[in-house]
């Protein structure tokens, strides 16, 4: 009984040392930092057309939003690191994947056979996406998520 106070006291400190080793090794970014190439262009919608239930989607009407990437230079299809990614057929993502929902589509006014400035970017260095289109006129990361 009266060794009861120093195992509590071994347990507690025990306990502290183990929560602040695990609090330090989660606070580590996985992967590092990423750096890509970038191409610039345009992308045009081909169609909008209800999001599969199967898929990541935003709630209210979730859409499918399928576009094709023309680079403003057509030779810099000829330096693209990762071939094996086509430029056409893409969906339009947003919030780290996701289908927008329609009202997003309609707060941005987003059409079949809009035209939109667009950049590919292709990883050179890390382990982040090997490629992201991302769109410099839409916010593909509003703070009121798919809104």
């Amino acid at each position: 009984m009266k060794y009861l106070g120093v195992y509590l006291v071994l347990i507690f400190a025990f306990a502290m040392v183990q929560t602040s080793c695990s609090s330090k090794i989660m606070k580590q970014p996985s992967g590092g930092s990423c750096t890509y190439s970038k191409f610039e262009g345009y992308a045009v919608i081909k169609s909008i057309s209800s999001a599969p239930a199967d898929e990541y989607n935003c709630p209210d009407q979730a859409k499918k939003i399928v576009f094709e990437f023309t680079p403003l230079n057509l030779s810099d299809r000829h330096k693209y690191k990762i071939k094996n990614v086509s430029d056409s057929s893409r969906s339009l993502q947003m919030n780290d994947g996701a289908n927008p929902s329609l009202s997003w589509i309609k707060k941005n006014k987003i059409e079949v056979g809009k035209k939109y400035k667009c950049f590919r970017t292709e990883i050179s260095s890390g382990t982040c996406t090997p490629v992201v289109f991302t769109f410099s006129e839409l916010n593909l990361f509003p703070e009121n998520g798919c809104k």
